[in-house]
């Protein structure tokens, strides 16, 4: 699979992707929009995953660029364990570098222009450097949100931006587990909850300090960042977290939501920032 040119239209739909067929069902109309397509939209979409919506974000900002730099934070080892979407986002890149602070996640071998095993704000990058950094599913566990905006805004070109999806605090499952966290259940709720599951999924304490609009405005806008840009989606996965019985409560939550199409209501989040040109 390759591409001639910054030009989406070349790239072969999702159905064609050398990826595992549960994340194949990202719809045409999906993949060719951008962020501004989505944002402020109810992108009610429960049985599309995570890791092609967030790809086709990611590229379709790209695309505006010409050999573009590009730094994944948090990067591990695939967007939703899937290396082939970060090969994908690759082939848009002039120099693709990534940050990731676990000791012991591999990294694929010729991925990355550049790699340093550390997090955002202790990597050792060029000033006013990448036009594009984008984060998934880390938002909620960086423990110092100021400090992580301060490096990012330090990173990045004027005019460049961050794309970051993380899970949104202001929905009813975001809420929930944030106060479940405050009250020091959350650990022990996830081990029971996955104790039996034969595949555990990867899991990070979370420090959830910033999952909402208003965390957004306080912790990035004294870094320097214009107004954060939202854009919300119910996507695939959150089925896992109601076992058994509780699976009529994330039916009803579904219910309500396609009824009332409120797009703050839905439980991720991605969040554009840009420093100011």
């Amino acid at each position: 699979m390759s591409t001639d040119s910054n030009d989406i239209s070349k790239i072969p739909p999702v159905a064609d992707w050398p990826v595992p067929p549960r994340v194949r069902d990202c719809s045409p109309e999906v993949w060719q929009s951008s962020f501004d397509d989505h944002k402020g939209k109810f992108n009610f979409l429960p049985h599309t995953s995570f890791q092609p919506v967030m790809t086709a974000l990611i590229v379709n900002e790209l695309r505006r660029r010409r050999a573009p730099k590009v730094l994944d934070i948090g990067c591990g080892h695939g967007i939703g364990t899937f290396v082939d979407y970060q090969w994908m986002i690759k082939r848009f890149c002039g120099d693709f570098q990534g940050v990731e602070p676990d000791p012991v996640v591999p990294i694929a071998d010729g991925l990355f222009d550049r790699f340093q095993r550390t997090t955002l704000e202790n990597a050792d990058l060029p000033d006013s450097y990448f036009d594009l950094a984008y984060s998934v599913f880390v938002m909620e566990h960086v423990s110092d949100p100021a400090g992580y905006f301060r490096a990012a805004y330090r990173v990045l070109k004027p005019g460049g931006s961050i794309l970051q999806m993380t899970p949104n605090a202001a929905a009813f499952f975001g809420f929930v587990s944030r106060w479940l966290h405050r009250a020091h259940v959350d650990e022990m709720l996830h081990k029971l909850m996955f104790k039996n599951a034969e595949v555990k999924p990867e899991h990070y304490e979370v420090a959830s300090l910033c999952n909402t609009r208003r965390e957004f405005q306080r912790f990035a806008t004294p870094a320097g960042f214009g107004e954060p840009e939202i854009a919300y989606f119910q996507l695939d996965g959150l089925q896992g977290y109601f076992p058994g019985p509780t699976k009529v409560v994330y039916h009803a939550l579904m219910a309500k939501r396609k009824l009332l199409r409120s797009p703050g209501a839905l439980d991720t989040m991605v969040v554009r920032l840009t420093r100011p040109a």
